[in-house]
């Protein structure tokens, strides 16, 4: 798997760059490398400056010279870290069940210069164990091939004695003396495991951290033991892409350690693995003959470890051997299939069920990695497979896959950004549950599109926990364990391993005795998102747990244990429904404290329903004791930017191709500037101007592209269809007809390469003529893109038109990477947010054209040039409303049809234009109607005391915003406010369990208008 989702991976890639750096010995962030990749040099990303306090030390903190602190997320130390007030630390705690591993952090920030720091854990009488490691920190690129770096915590290594281990050079460690600098920080992860027999109860262990010649800092560590164990769901799957390949050079006993590791961090299937060899020889008479003797033996071994499976199976490249059994040459990337090839692939999938038909674990297939819904090849692929019996695993990220191959899947498996809200989870388990397959997706593990999952807990353990169980789908993947590129300890020299993605692919890192040898593997170095992984799961188990005492209490005689039930059940519907939906594949949504104040919770009740089953006297609870600050904001609605419309003329002297912009044609044409950036709508720091005309023969489009940094340009590829040619500066341009799909796309890099595509499929070639011209100051292109061509791809002429200008420009600063003359709010890949092209044909032509956004009365207005030398009677009409325009030789006039947009969701406006006597224009238009009010779905966790920001979406049409007001009810509470953006209002609330909060837009006699949106608060312990 490579990508997660192509429009974040492309927006948020860096620069390999024009200018050499030396490829070694360079130092970055205190590192000694002997090699980097080739480009320009590796920057340090800004980091933010702290604008709060350091906390006061206490007299012992000062003595020892040390000053202990938590931070929510472990991946929030840093070396020159300083810690904010509430993290300051003067006890740590953990709760945990019998049998379980569970972490706790401390931070410590050197009051002074110290050397040899030491940590001690005395467990006293409690029953648990501890790993003591240090976190080490080290630099990280900030994405797969950028060219700017930052320091994380990552690694978990031993410390003791006053010393530590570090990493130096491919997988091989060492120790060094643990000495800290005034300021710097330090931090440490301690791993407790209950044994599966600990005795329940509260303990009390210490924790000592002490530098030489100092005293120690003592900080009591609270253990409470749980009196249940955690239960396992036997029907959801925690995979992971295990990388086995490395286990060629390993032992059969280095293999089963790391499978026991797998299995202790909750994972239960492996992906990726081999399935067996396959005999062709007689495939010309039939017989296809297949080896399942290695998948059997690793599945034995994944029993004895202790995962029992599903795994996934890669087996890619089967259709090609087939295709060379039968002695035949067909390119297989292109349309159907010879049905020789068919049966020949059906056969080997129809072997290799059969020869796995005794084995103790089942299996799917795994064709292609990110399948677009343009693949033939991967469809074909699947659909062979599944004929044979097969069933099948097939992760994307472009839901055009599903739509073309869904019958073939049993799993599909949806990138993480496809299923990161509720009604895109929603959609997809109704999608599986329509063709009868199991709703699977991945997400996390090392990726590092958009955001570095790998020195965070939140991303994974969100993804394996919390955003699991909200999803509702079977099994939850995680890519990659550990795929090396050249030196392991090295994020900065992969690129003659891994040209698309140099950074390290590694969840977890080798520890190895020698250099680069995996048969000296002592194992797996954990890492913090690797122990997040872990966590992740046992927040799911907490909840599954929970769930299944419910259950229990369900059943029971007694009805007061079956109220206790269903109050429960309550309790665990509104955690689930306070936790905000999130992308574990984007930045950190919400504090990972809140993950185990979720967890705290469902343990206390399990605790309570398991002592009302007992009868055992329970705790009463205080109704009165949390209390928070709502504060209630009406907001602007419709925050995307109307699309943009360009007129397209025609012209009699089309451009000569050659990079040069002073044609005479292009002064007339119209201009499309004040580009965007792509992903928030904010102006970059150069701007672009895009041009478009057109003829009988053609579509001419040109770019003039300002660039004070020209000697920074990247322009890497070169040749036609090139990959990753996303990657350099250059252009995009983007056409499709009036109902935005198919589209066709042009990339143009600094090169004059060219890649196109109808939609992501790039076998449709263009024919394009293209000229690209570098000056000081900038550079420009010259686009030519035959209609004939542009019928191919399905898009043919019309009146309105759907375009997108783009710019990638990787001179610049990271922020403006993407610009857009429509803003996306996305990847470029967004046709419905694609600005209006209004061909000008015939007399009378569109100049513009402005839809509606919001909710209620407001008008499309439209714009008609008289383009013939008499004047003109112009006829418009829209649904049933007609208008007319008399317009002089060369002059424009405006129209404003009222409409009374009340219904939200997708419609779409008739409309029509033309002169008396003679044949309309006619277009359709697409509209989207918006909710009239929208509660964000943020989630509704909060602690006491704290206060909670409410910001009701206003999506009303300005001259409706007086005639109504939002009403927000909070359990017995009301509060109302103008719906008018700007109106705001705290109210306190007492909450003794979860609150309901219901929003509703309501007029003026208080009658509720459209859906009320809801949402739980949940005050947390």
């Amino acid at each position: 798997m490579r990508t997660a989702t192509f429009f974040a991976f492309v927006l948020f890639m860096l620069p390999v760059a024009a200018l050499a750096q030396e490829s070694g010995p360079v130092t970055i962030g205190g590192v000694r490398y002997e090699r980097v990749d080739p480009g320009e040099p590796f920057q340090e990303r800004p980091a933010p400056k702290p604008d709060w306090q350091p906390p006061q030390p206490t007299s012992s903190e000062r003595a020892a010279g040390l000053l202990a602190y938590v931070t929510s997320d472990p991946g929030q130390y840093r070396p020159d870290g300083v810690p904010r007030p509430e993290e300051h630390a003067r006890e740590l705690s953990a709760f945990l069940t019998p049998g379980e591993d569970e972490p706790v952090w401390v931070g410590t920030r050197a009051l002074e210069s110290l050397k040899g720091l030491a940590i001690r854990v005395d467990l006293g009488n409690t029953p648990v164990a501890c790993d003591v490691r240090h976190m080490h920190f080290w630099p990280q690129r900030t994405g797969w091939r950028s060219r700017q770096w930052y320091i994380t915590p990552e690694l978990l290594l031993p410390c003791r004695d006053g010393r530590k281990t570090v990493p130096v050079t491919r997988g091989v460690l060492e120790e060094r003396a643990f000495d800290l600098a005034a300021g710097e920080t330090a931090a440490f992860w301690l791993t407790l495991s209950a044994r599966p027999d600990a005795r329940p109860g509260l303990y009390t262990a210490r924790v000592s951290i002490q530098a030489a010649g100092k005293p120690a800092l003592v900080l009591p560590l609270r253990i409470e033991v749980l009196p249940f164990q955690l239960q396992r769901p036997k029907d959801r799957a925690w995979l992971l892409y295990a990388d086995a390949g490395r286990w060629r050079a390993m032992t059969d006993a280095q293999v089963m350690a790391e499978l026991r590791d797998f299995a202790r961090h909750g994972i239960t299937g492996l992906v990726e693995g081999a399935l067996g060899t396959a005999d062709l020889s007689g495939l010309k008479e039939g017989r296809v003959v297949f080896d399942a003797s290695s998948y059997k033996k690793l599945a034995a071994q994944c029993l004895e470890a202790g995962i029992p499976g599903p795994h996934v199976c890669s087996m890619g490249g089967w259709p090609q051997r087939v295709r060379d059994a039968l002695g035949l040459k067909v390119d297989l990337e292109k349309g159907t299939w010879p049905e020789e090839i068919r049966a020949g692939v059906t056969a080997v999938a129809k072997a290799a069920v059969e020869a796995t038909k005794d084995a103790p674990v089942p299996w799917l297939f795994y064709g292609r990695d990110e399948p677009s819904g343009e693949d033939t090849y991967a469809i074909q692929d699947y659909q062979c497979w599944r004929a044979g019996g097969a069933t099948t695993y097939a992760t994307f990220y472009q839901i055009g896959f599903l739509e073309k191959a869904s019958e073939y899947l049993t799993a599909p498996c949806f990138v993480a950004g496809l299923v990161a809200n509720e009604e895109r989870a929603r959609k997809a388990r109704e999608e599986c549950a329509r063709t009868g397959a199991e709703f699977w997706w991945y997400g996390t593990g090392c990726y590092v599109n958009p955001f570095p999952q790998e020195g965070y807990m939140f991303h994974n353990r969100y993804g394996a926990g919390l955003l699991f169980w909200k999803t509702g789908a079977k099994a939850q993947v995680s890519w990659t364990f550990c795929r090396p590129h050249e030196d392991v300890f090295n994020d900065f020299d992969g690129s003659r391993a891994n040209r698309v993605e140099p950074k390290e692919q590694c969840t977890v890192y080798p520890h190895l005795l020698k250099p680069d040898d995996w048969s000296t593997y002592q194992g797996a170095i954990p890492t913090i998102a690797w122990e997040a992984l872990r966590e992740g799961v046992d927040d799911y188990r907490y909840l599954y747990t929970l769930s299944q005492t419910i259950a229990e209490a369900r059943a029971h005689r007694d009805e007061r244990v079956r109220a206790a039930a269903r109050e429960a059940q309550e309790m665990l519907d509104a955690l689930v429904n306070a936790v905000p939906w999130a992308n574990p594949l984007g930045g950190v949504a919400f504090e990972t404290s809140r993950m185990q104040q979720v967890r705290r919770a469902a343990a206390d009740q399990i605790l309570r329903l398991r002592a009302i089953m007992t009868g055992k006297p329970v705790a009463q609870r205080r109704q009165d004791a949390s209390q928070v600050t709502l504060v209630v904001s009406a907001t602007e609605g419709a925050s995307t930017r109307a699309l943009p419309a360009i007129p397209v003329l025609p012209t009699t002297m089309p451009p000569v191709i050659d990079g040069d912009l002073s044609d005479p044609c292009w002064a007339e044409s119209a201009v499309a500037t004040n580009f965007y950036r792509a992903h928030d709508g904010g102006k970059p720091e150069v701007d672009t101007e895009a041009r478009i005309l057109y003829d009988a023969r053609a579509l001419y489009v040109s770019f003039r592209c300002p660039e004070p940094a020209m000697a920074r340009l990247r322009a890497i590829r070169h040749g036609h269809d090139t990959p990753e040619i996303w990657l350099d500066d250059g252009v995009e341009f983007f056409v499709a007809g009036g109902p935005r799909a198919p589209y066709a796309h042009l990339i143009v890099n600094t090169n004059g390469a060219v890649y196109d595509e109808r939609n992501q499929d790039p076998s449709w070639n263009s024919s394009a003529e293209v000229s690209v011209r570098k000056e000081a100051s900038g550079y420009s292109v010259e686009i030519a893109l035959p209609w004939s061509e542009l019928e191919k791809a399905g898009v043919r002429r019309s009146p309105v038109m759907a375009v997108n200008f783009c710019r990638s420009r990787f001179a610049g600063p990271e922020a403006d990477r993407l610009s857009a003359w429509s803003c996306t709010y996305d990847g470029f890949h967004v046709p419905e947010r694609f600005g209006w092209a209004l061909v000008q044909e015939g007399s009378l032509a569109l100049q513009s054209l402005a839809l509606p956004r919001f909710w209620g009365k407001q008008s499309v207005e439209v714009v008609l040039q008289n383009r013939g030398e008499t004047p003109a009677e112009a006829r418009l009409a829209l649904e049933n409303q007609e208008q007319s325009l008399r317009l002089a030789p060369g002059a424009s006039g405006t129209a404003r049809f009222p409409v009374n947009l009340r219904q939200p969701g997708a419609r779409e406006l008739r409309f029509a234009w033309g002169q008396s006597g003679r044949p309309a224009s006619e277009v359709t238009l697409p509209v989207t109607v918006p909710e009239p009010a929208i509660l964000p779905r943020a989630g509704g966790l909060a602690s006491d005391g704290e206060t909670l920001e409410l910001p009701v979406a206003v999506h009303l049409a300005a001259s409706e915003q007086k005639s109504y007001r939002i009403r927000v009810e909070a359990g017995a509470r009301r509060v109302e406010i103008p719906a008018k953006p700007g109106a705001q209002k705290r109210v306190r609330l007492k909450a003794g369990g979860p609150v309901r909060l219901r929003v509703s837009l309501v007029d003026r006699n208080g009658a509720p208008v459209g859906e009320s949106a809801e949402q739980t608060l949940v005050v947390l312990p």
